[in-house]
């Protein structure tokens, strides 16, 4: 899962709500892939969303912004 973002990462990555994610997940604006349990986001295909959109910032650190 390492070329994947969870929900809560995406969350925290942008600094929103989880409300505001989920509504991107279910305007299609986001790719999912449901793993049962959690749903992740590929990197690839969330980069190709950021990169296109102007409304979201990311915040914080290394080249995903996710601290771990």
């Amino acid at each position: 899962y390492k070329d994947t973002l969870t929900l809560p990462e995406i969350r925290k990555l942008l600094g929103v709500h989880r409300n505001t994610v989920y509504a991107l997940v279910q305007s299609g604006k986001l790719e999912v892939i449901d793993t049962g349990r959690l749903k992740r986001v590929p990197k690839a295909s969330f980069e190709r969303w950021y990169q296109s959109q102007t409304r979201y910032k990311k915040i914080g650190g290394d080249d995903d912004g996710i601290h771990r």
